[in-house]
């Protein structure tokens, strides 16, 4: 995992330092983001629920492409469950999720997903959400996960090896922050997957270098495009 915009920082974990046992803070944010991405995004289909959990228990908000929004919107709910160990003084961090959204023909069902060339992004991100809770950590906007070490494609077929977290592109900046009660906010962050290079220059770079890249060659959005050629 590499740090922030502009500095190059690799944490590399080889333990779990975690708690795996999932508690009674399970799905307590479910409601609250239901509500969110229903007001900002559109109705949720269905919910996709997990049945073996450890760390957090990793749920997907499902909303169907639309006219307005012709595309599939995923939204993890449970990696809130769980504050994550942010540097001090970056308390309002502490919650988060993560969103992605795939094309509208790509296909979303529990048939559909016993393929891995259709699950790999929802495995990729509750592996992500995973991560701050299993390693005793945290993750934001410009950090970038590498899908093994060395990275390795996601799945055969697919060009990346790894991800970057960032604001909300396609999706209304509102959509950014879930307000819970008592005054905390979650934060939610797209997952944008990047290819080997891409990955590579941000580290070196920084993250602002490789969406100047982005501007340049092609449209940065939370849709995952497979035939998307790397910027670098």
């Amino acid at each position: 995992m590499s740090d922030a915009s502009g500095r190059n920082v690799v944490h590399r974990y080889d333990r779990a330092t975690g708690d795996p046992r999932v508690g009674a803070e399970s799905t307590q944010n479910l409601d609250v983001l239901t509500a969110h991405v229903e007001k900002h995004v559109g109705p949720v289909k269905d919910v996709m629920h997990e049945m073996c959990s450890d760390y957090i228990h990793c749920d997907i908000l499902h909303v169907a492409p639309s006219e307005r929004r012709p595309f599939h919107t995923l939204v993890t709910s449970g990696m809130s469950d769980r504050p994550m160990n942010v540097p001090e003084g970056m308390e309002d961090l502490r919650l988060a999720e993560l969103f992605l959204c795939l094309p509208p023909e790509w296909a979303v069902s529990d048939e559909a997903f016993q393929s891995e060339a259709n699950w790999w992004p929802v495995r990729m991100m509750k592996e992500i959400a995973r991560m701050p809770h299993m390693f005793q950590s945290w993750l934001g906007a410009w950090h970038t996960v590498s899908n093994g070490d060395p990275p390795a494609p996601y799945a055969d077929g697919v060009p990346f090896c790894g991800a970057m977290l960032f604001v909300p592109l396609l999706l209304p900046g509102e959509f950014a922050e879930a307000p819970l009660p008592g005054g905390d906010a979650i934060r939610l962050y797209s997952v944008i997957p990047l290819h080997a290079g891409e990955m590579e220059f941000k580290l070196k770079r920084g993250g602002e270098e490789l969406l100047r890249l982005f501007d340049e060659s092609t449209e940065l959005t939370e849709v995952i495009d497979l035939s998307r050629p790397p910027v670098v």
